[in-house]
């Protein structure tokens, strides 16, 4: 307000000199209206005079406030600068942070998979190296081997690398070798023998006990090498092979996996059939029962009917219609029963006689075909099990194939155990049951001509009777 309106300022000073003028004029009667108004202009003027004055301190400090101002702002906007930059670096560095952290993890799951494949390899090695000859050949290398391996955690992981390196390659260098050495083996007898051992590469070892010249085997758990059972044409080429370097010597170069091949027995390829295999075997027992039942119960059915049908006969001429009974009851069987209702019907005509025994063999039907249809089901049923089993087994087996591919045979093997056992055990029950129902239905056939005769002959030999009667 005051370096903005100057003159309004001197206006209000110059009246209050004016009014301090007149009241000191009418207090003191020495000064005339002329001095006053000189003292009111020069008051005027000093006013002035300070006001110009003011008004320039007003704006030199206007001036200063304004640079002092302005360098403030410049200074905020460079702190602001500063502040993005650092906000900036900071975001920038919590991504690195994260990006770390993340690098840092996975490196400590690589670390934990590669510990667990030392881990691995060191087992692997180890039973490469105990199944091999060198534990017989060398065994204070063996010892430090163990040691050294027992240790590994405590080595850096290239020492480690290095340890499994060199020895791997010592059992390279054993399976592309061959060489001799002195070890203790055990012979036919079970006896332990000093022996000079030869040993071809990784494959097979010879010994020499004796006279004979023997082929050993690495026994898993043993400390030694047995000799195996041979002829004596190849004891005889092993002597001469480690006396005087033949050229002739047996070699197994399956690694003993062809004299250790057993094949399997049927429990345990009912084990490899998988789930499929109980069924058709439940259904092949039921089917065994129903073949003894049926056997016994047709036997039992089909007695010698020659004799019974005589002795009826004659009893029936002789007007002895009890002892023709009794010899009925004496054998219970399907043609007694026959024999029985023609029997009790002989008085009846021809015609209705022959229904009578007809029918008397239709009551027979049920006991001759009982649970024969049930055969039929299980020949029927069994086939179609194992193809089932097949079709499952195949499903696993090509499961296997996507997950572990085709390297290895022995994960295959299971799902194609099952694909051909199941078949192999459907086919081995249908057939035999197939069989066995054409045979009793051959032999309930056998019944029904039997019975159809023996009623013909009943019939013909009453009906023939009555006539000669009349």
């Amino acid at each position: 307000m005051v370096s903005s309106h100057p003159s309004y300022l001197s206006v209000v000073i110059y009246f209050t000199l004016l009014c301090s003028s007149s009241i000191f004029c009418f207090a003191s009667d020495n000064l005339s209206g002329q001095d006053l108004v000189s003292k009111a202009k020069q008051a005027l003027t000093e006013v002035q005079v300070r006001n110009r004055q003011l008004s320039q301190d007003i704006s030199e400090k206007r001036s200063v406030l304004s640079n002092e101002i302005l360098l403030k702002r410049r200074k905020l906007e460079e702190a602001k600068k500063v502040l993005n930059e650092t906000r900036r670096k900071l975001t920038k560095s919590k991504k690195a942070y994260v990006v770390l952290s993340s690098k840092v993890q996975k490196m400590n799951m690589d670390q934990k998979r590669l510990n667990k494949a030392i881990q691995e390899s060191k087992k692997e090695l180890i039973s490469y190296w105990d199944s091999s000859y060198m534990p017989y050949e060398n065994s204070e290398l063996s010892t430090k081997m163990h040691q050294e391996l027992n240790e590994v955690g405590k080595q850096s992981i290239y020492e480690q690398i290095k340890l499994f390196f060199n020895y791997s390659l010592r059992l390279l260098e054993e399976g592309t070798s061959s060489g001799q050495f002195n070890a203790i083996t055990i012979n036919h007898h079970g006896e332990k023998v000093e022996s000079e051992v030869l040993r071809i590469g990784s494959l097979q070892t010879y010994a020499l006990q004796g006279p004979k010249g023997v082929m050993l085997e690495h026994l898993p758990g043993s400390e030694y090498l047995h000799a195996l059972e041979l002829s004596s044409e190849s004891e005889e080429f092993i002597a001469q092979a480690i006396i005087n370097d033949g050229k002739l010597i047996p070699l197994d170069v399956s690694g003993g996996l062809v004299r250790g091949q057993k094949s399997n027995n049927l429990w345990q390829q009912i084990e490899e059939g998988g789930l499929l295999v109980w069924p058709i075997l439940i259904l092949g027992f039921l089917a065994i029962c129903i073949v003894l039942e049926r056997f016994f119960t047709l036997r039992q059915l089909s007695c010698k009917y020659d004799d019974l049908l005589a002795k009826v006969l004659v009893s029936l001429d002789a007007n002895n219609m009890e002892e023709a009974q009794d010899h009925c009851r004496q054998y219970p069987s399907a043609v007694s029963r026959l024999l029985l209702a023609g029997l009790t019907n002989r008085h009846q005509s021809k015609t209705q006689l022959e229904n009578i025994l007809d029918e008397a063999i239709l009551h027979e039907t049920p006991r001759l075909e009982k649970r024969l249809p049930y055969l039929t089901v299980i020949a029927a049923s069994t086939p179609l099990l194992g193809l089932l089993g097949t079709v499952t087994g195949m499903i696993s087996t090509f499961q296997m194939i996507s997950l572990y591919g085709t390297g290895d045979p022995q994960v295959l093997s299971g799902g194609i155990s099952e694909a051909l056992i199941t078949t192999q055990l459907g086919l081995a029950v249908a057939i035999p049951v197939l069989l066995l129902h054409n045979v009793l239905s051959s032999r309930v056939d056998k019944i029904y001509t039997d019975l159809e005769k023996i009623a013909l002959t009943f019939i013909n030999h009453t009906v023939g009777r009555l006539e000669a009667k009349e």
